[in-house]
Order: C-alpha cells, then structure tokens, then sequence
C-alpha cells in the first residue's frame, strides 16, 4: 500500500503540532496499491478551523494537489472515507471531467496518538468570491447547472450544493465537497430542456431537484424581472438597451475578433449608445432605424 509524505512550510501554524514533517499510510481499498511513497509538499493554506483543514500542495507525479484533512476528535473519519468512495466508486467515471481526479486517502497520528485522516484531490482552482448569480453569467450558471446533471446520471444527489461546491472556470467547472448525499438511487427524468429563455419554469421543468438547485442559482431570470441577453449573458436595466429582437440583429454585425471576456463591457457601452440614438428619433417622429442604418450611424468599437 502507497504511503504519503507532507512537508510542511514553517510559515504554517498547522495543527499537526508543529512538525514539517508527516507521514500517512494509505487506506486499503481507496489509495493505490503501490508500495510507493508519495510526497506532497504544502505550498498554502485554503482553510483551517479546530475541524479540519485543507492545503495546496504539489507532488512531482500528481501535479498540483488539494489536501483535505479531516480530525478524528472533531469529525469522523468515515465523512472522507465516505467522499473516498465516491470517488474510487458510484461516480469513478467522472473524474476528471466532472469531479477532480482522486489521489487517495491516507491516515495518520502524532505523538499523542491524535487521528488524522486525508483525501488527495486534483487542484481545480478557487471556489466564487460572491453568490452565484453575481459571480457567474447565466450561460456559466446553466454550464455548472449541467455539470449537477451529470451526478444525477450517476443517480447521485448532493445533500447541499452551494457556491463551495464549484471550483474551476468555464468549459472547466468541477464539483467538489461530495459529502453524504442525499440520495445515491435517483433516477433523473430530466428531458435536458433548461428553458434559459423563459422566467420560472415551474411547471415545466422535469427534475425538481435540479429545479430547486437552478432556483438557487437564479438560472433564470430574478423572479420575473426582464432582461435582454447579449451574447449569451443577462441585462436587466432594459431601458439602456434596444429590445431584444433589434440586439440580435445587430449583434449579426459584431467583428470575430470580439472577445467576451475582454470586450464585453465595450460592447455593452456600444449598444446603450445605439439605444440613445434610437431614442432620439423616435422622439423627432421619424422612421424607426434598421439594423444597417444603426450601422452607418454609429460606428462600431475595435475590439482587441
């Protein structure tokens, strides 16, 4: 069975008494078989409380890693063997794609003969640093909304699932913090319609918990409010915008070299403009402007 050696920066106060030093043994049947020694060197701290804590390190075979430790005095260990079996098991298939990919579990102790056990996880990046819906864009929301889907393939349910439980960023999200589930059986009878246009749909939606998850979310527009969408995003102070169908068409117009990340806000500034010239003519009584005449009107921006 593989053990896993922890080196400790000095800078941290770590509550495995002090020491720069750590070694665990690998649990049977949730860490590789391999007689190998693994070294994890810690490189910062994400969380640490009286309970459990969790570091960044990195190891040479593994890349860069999360350590997640869990007190025997304050936790029971069987809540990380628990997500360990998540992992080697029910929801194996998804690594890498959908949960980080999973090192092992090893335990430990100290002098005192205090327990310690940890899990070994893919580094994936930072959880959000605000609620969802004003972290994310709605097109991100419905991406991590998907990625919940495809736990419930696996008939998997998560007890709680909160921004804490999202690490990565588009085209990358994972799903962490698998504790014990709510259900392990579900049969999800979504249909894969995510109604990204409409408001609430209540009585349209074919999975009630995935449902109550985008609610929590606001996937869809805030309790009604109404918004135009500008490639793919929400904007719900529609007096600055023309409407949506004119937003589309002269979004046919927007040069490939528009970068959403970058531009966006440029674009936005853009069509607020259009919008202020629209006003104007509609007040001198003249012809509304077609998407061409928009065009020849007011220029648009050089996007990087």
């Amino acid at each position: 069975m593989s053990s896993l050696r922890v080196t400790l920066p000095t800078s941290l106060d770590l509550y495995i008494k002090g020491r720069t030093e750590q070694y665990l043994l690998g649990v049977p049947g949730l860490t590789s078989v391999s007689k190998r020694t693994i070294h994890a060197v810690v490189t910062s701290q994400i969380v640490e409380d009286q309970r459990s804590s969790i570091y960044r390190a990195t190891i040479p075979t593994h890349g860069n890693v999360v350590l997640k430790f869990h007190l025997e005095e304050y936790r029971s260990m069987d809540d990380l063997r628990e997500e360990a079996s998540l992992y080697t098991g029910q929801l194996k298939d998804l690594q890498g794609t959908v949960i980080p990919r999973y090192h092992g579990l090893y335990v430990g102790g100290d002098e005192s003969q205090e327990q310690f056990v940890c899990i070994v996880l893919e580094d994936c990046g930072d959880p959000p640093r605000d609620v969802f819906h004003r972290h994310y864009s709605q097109d991100e929301r419905i991406e991590i909304l998907k990625q919940l889907f495809e736990l419930h393939k696996k008939g998997y349910i998560p007890k709680t699932f909160e921004e804490e439980n999202v690490v990565g960023e588009p085209g990358a999200y994972r799903l962490v913090g698998l504790r014990v589930p709510f259900k392990t059986d579900h049969k999800c009878e979504f249909d894969g319609q995510w109604y990204a246009d409409e408001r609430i749909p209540v009585d349209k939606f074919s999975c009630n918990w995935l449902f109550q998850d985008g609610l929590t979310m606001r996937v869809w527009a805030q309790w009604g409010r109404p918004f135009v969408k500008i490639f793919g995003r929400p904007y719900y102070n529609i007096e600055d915008y023309p409407c949506q169908p004119e937003i589309d068409e002269l979004s046919k117009f927007v040069p490939k070299s528009f970068d959403e990340d970058c531009d966006r806000p440029i674009l936005s500034g853009w069509f607020k403009d259009v919008k202020k010239m629209m006003d104007v003519v509609e007040k001198a009584g003249e012809k509304p402007l077609t998407a061409q005449m928009v065009m020849e009107h007011v220029k648009m921006p050089k996007f990087s």
